[in-house]
C-alpha cells in the first residue's frame, strides 16, 4: 500500500483554473506550503518560474536530508530530514526565515483513518496498521479529504492530514506495522 501519495495531474488543460492550479500546487503533494505563495510560479503551458535550488545529503543508509531554497519575491528555505529505522520513519520539516507553514500528508484511502485529540493519527485495514504522531510547534491538525487523480481525467477524494500554522520545526513520526492478518517477509 502506498501510504503517502501525491495527487497526480488530472488534466494538463482544464478550463477551471482553480482545479488546474490545485494539482500543480504544493498542496497536492506530501510537503510543506506557505499560505502566501506556492513553491514556484506557474508560467504558460509546461513552464515554471523561480525554480527551486535543491540539495540532498545522505548521512548514512537510513538517514538523509533534503533542502530546497525557493527564490523569488518571498524567498524561503525548506529543510526536510528523514530517518528510517526498520518500518518507522521520522520526518522533520523546518522553514526559514521563521514564518507560518502548513504540512499536508496525503493518505492511502485503503486504510480507515482516525485522528485522536492528542494528534495521533491511526490508519488500519486489518492487514496494515499505520500510526502518524506529530510533535513540535503547530496550531491544529485536521483529518479532511483532498482531490486525487490516479488516471488522466479522473478525480476522486482521499484522506488528508493538514497540519496548520506550523512554526519552527515540526516532526512527523510514522510507524508501519503488519497486523495479525498479514504475513511479513
Amino acid at each position: 500500500i502506498n501510504v503517502l501519495r501525491d495527487a497526480g495531474s488530472f488534466r494538463y488543460y482544464h478550463r477551471d483554473a482553480e482545479v488546474k492550479n490545485y494539482f500543480y500546487s504544493a498542496k497536492a503533494h506530501n510537503t510543506v506550503s506557505i499560505p502566501t505563495r506556492d513553491q514556484m510560479i506557474k508560467g504558460p503551458n509546461f513552464l515554471w518560474f523561480y525554480w527551486s535550488e535543491t540539495k540532498v545529503e545522505v548521512l548514512n543508509e537510513s538517514e538523509f536530508v533534503c533542502e530546497a531554497k525557493f527564490p523569488g519575491p518571498d524567498s524561503y528555505r525548506h529543510r526536510r530530514s528523514i530517518q528510517r529505522l526498520d518500518d518507522a520513519y521520522t520526518i522533520t520539516d523546518c522553514v526559514t526565515p521563521d514564518q507560518d507553514f502548513q504540512i499536508c500528508w496525503r493518505l492511502a484511502p485503503e486504510l480507515d483513518w482516525q485522528l485522536s485529540e492528542s494528534g495521533l493519527l491511526v490508519g488500519d485495514n486489518g492487514l496494515l496498521h499505520c500510526e502518524l504522531q506529530l510533535s513540535g510547534q503547530y496550531d491544529t491538525a485536521e483529518l479532511t479529504t483532498a482531490p486525487e487523480s490516479l488516471y488522466y481525467g479522473t478525480r476522486d477524494r482521499i484522506p488528508c492530514l493538514l497540519v496548520h500554522q506550523c512554526k519552527g520545526s515540526v516532526t512527523t513520526s510514522i510507524s508501519l506495522l503488519p497486523t495479525a492478518g498479514c504475513v511479513s517477509n
